[in-house]
Formats: C-alpha cells, sequence, structure tokens
C-alpha cells in the first residue's frame, strides 16, 4: 500500500509538471485560488462540481462561447477542488467556501455576477446567494 501511495503521488507530480494550470491565481485567506478569465462586459462566474476543474470549462468550449457574448467570464477553482497552492484550512470547510469565493470576487472587481454552475459548484452558489449580510 505505501509503495502504491507513493507511486501515485510521483506520477501526479509527473502530470501537473507535464501539464501546468493555464491562468492566473489570487490570494485568499492564505490559499492561492486559479482562475481563468476571457473577455469583457457583463460578469460571469463558472463554478465546476466535484473532480473536475475550471479548466473543464475551457475545454469543452463555453469560456470562449459566453466570453464571445460580450461578457468578462471568470471560471474559478473551487477552494477545495482543483488547482491550488498553499491552501489554507479555513478555505476547505464547507461554511467557508462561498466567503472565499466571494472575496475573490472581490480581489477580481467582479459585483453581482451572473453565476452558471455545475453540479456541486451549486452549493457554493447557493450560500452566496442566501447570505444575509448582502441584504
Amino acid at each position: 500500500m505505501a509503495a502504491m501511495a507513493l507511486w501515485n503521488t510521483y506520477r501526479a507530480c509527473r502530470v501537473e509538471q507535464q501539464h501546468p494550470p493555464r491562468g492566473r491565481y489570487i490570494s485568499v485567506d492564505g490559499a492561492l485560488l486559479h482562475y481563468l478569465e476571457r473577455g469583457e462586459g457583463w460578469p460571469v462566474l463558472l463554478l465546476h462540481g466535484n473532480v473536475v476543474t475550471a479548466d473543464n470549462f475551457a475545454l469543452s468550449g463555453l469560456l470562449d462561447l459566453a466570453a464571445g457574448l460580450q461578457c468578462r467570464v471568470v471560471a474559478l477553482d473551487r477552494p477545495d477542488l482543483g488547482t491550488a497552492t498553499g491552501r489554507s484550512a479555513r478555505c476547505g470547510l464547507l461554511d467557508v467556501r462561498p466567503i472565499c469565493c466571494e472575496k475573490a470576487l472581490e480581489t477580481l472587481g467582479m459585483r453581482r455576477p451572473v453565476v452558471v454552475r455545475h453540479s456541486r459548484g451549486t452549493l457554493v452558489d447557493l450560500a452566496l446567494a442566501l447570505d444575509p449580510r448582502k441584504r
């Protein structure tokens, strides 16, 4: 089991070196969150589900399609998934993820974006929408 764990770790590191993430990072509560950005105009936030990353929106063509509709589109890796470095333990907590995403939006200068979410990205979106501090 230990040998298998070491082999998996080695292979994961090799793959990450061969295929570095596209996009940029922003710092939120000690975590570096990865995001992809395209276009200008109305703000649109794309939140991915489990087992995928923001890159899936680029690979599917949705990122470029939305950017072509005069939108500023940001596909953000959720704080608990995707590509991140120096993860803050706080950002991984279920009740704190929406706060991390909200701070990321503030850092990126995105006010009141249209949110397109996939799968479990819905939980973060609902928490953002139901935040009593915004009323």
